[in-house]
């Protein structure tokens, strides 16, 4: 219950930092002044950190408020971007809807099989999905739904040299065959419509 409210807190703070930031540069924008990017922000959090109202910010590690930071200022590039016509401005987080935070230090994560250890959290046991394989990148400490889901980012190295291919082969599509390949095979149609033309028929009589 300890760490459940640990993680509750760290993103509680990551959430508050996003949405005062970003709440300060709209009104920047408004007054059409120039928005506080990563670096006047994290001068700006170290003050509120070493305020009296906002000191719970020293409860959360440093670098996922940074990380925090990062992310909103990325968020305003990006919707300033001409390239990018769909991107937006950014939105103020709500409570049980981005209760989320990273961690992007590796060296300070470590990983035992089923548990992993995080920077002011300890160890934590987790059901492991799949074999972690590659280098830890970063750590994604999200909730939903009522739980909590770490996401581990690896790096991995791939040979990206593929096998030329020797041989060449035809294919003819036509109607009665669906594909004929010209080393004689055959391939038949799948007939889907016909597959499902009673079932769509009952379907679109209810509908009706």
């Amino acid at each position: 219950m300890a760490q459940v409210k640990q993680l509750e807190n760290f993103a509680g703070a990551c959430r508050f930092l996003w949405n005062k930031l970003l709440r300060l540069n709209l009104d920047r924008l408004q007054q059409h002044q120039s928005i506080l990017w990563y670096s006047e922000s994290d001068y700006w959090s170290k003050l509120w950190k070493s305020s009296q109202e906002f000191s719970f910010l020293k409860q959360v590690p440093a670098h996922c408020l940074q990380q925090k930071m990062r992310d909103l200022s990325r968020a305003f590039k990006d919707a300033f971007d001409t390239k990018q016509p769909n991107k937006r401005i950014p939105v103020f987080r709500k409570k049980g809807l981005h209760d989320s935070f990273r961690f992007p230090e590796p060296k300070q994560i470590q990983i035992q099989n089923r548990r992993i250890k995080l920077p002011k959290l300890g160890w934590i046991g987790f059901f492991k999905s799949q074999d972690i394989e590659g280098e830890v990148r970063n750590v994604t400490v999200s909730k939903e739904s009522g739980h909590w889901y770490i996401a581990i980012q690896v790096e991995q190295s791939f040979n990206n040299e593929l096998e030329r291919p020797t041989t060449a082969i035809g294919i003819d599509v036509g109607i009665a065959k669906f594909a004929t390949l010209s080393d004689g095979t055959m391939i038949e149609p799948l007939h889907v419509f016909r597959r499902y033309e009673k079932r769509l028929a009952k379907s679109q009589k209810k509908l009706s």
